[in-house]
């Protein structure tokens, strides 16, 4: 009988430590989301230069850019369009160094 009371104060201390236990705050949890909402793609000339570069550097493969951007963007949710395209060009870039 004292064990089954000793075992029943040990969970109710473990169910209060947990119920003590910090909780994430649903604000902060919504200025986080909508502070990664990305960017729109732009139409600027400086955005088709990223393009064209891609393609140039790729030798015109639009399969493989389309890969390499769908890998970005899984890799790093949340970015911009334009940041998806100069993270890949870096990358070409770096990788040829190499």
């Amino acid at each position: 009988m004292l064990e089954l009371l000793t075992i029943g104060l040990l969970i109710l201390a473990i169910v209060s430590l947990l119920n003590l236990w910090p909780q994430p705050q649903a604000q902060a949890r919504g200025r986080q989301q909508t502070a990664t909402v990305p960017k729109l793609w732009d139409t600027s000339a400086s955005s088709k230069q990223l393009h064209n570069k891609l393609l140039r550097l790729l030798r015109g493969d639009r399969k493989a850019a389309n890969r390499l951007l769908e890998h970005v963007r899984h890799m790093h949710p949340g970015r911009s369009e334009r940041w998806y395209y100069e993270k890949v060009i870096y990358d070409l870039q770096r990788d040829r160094r190499a």
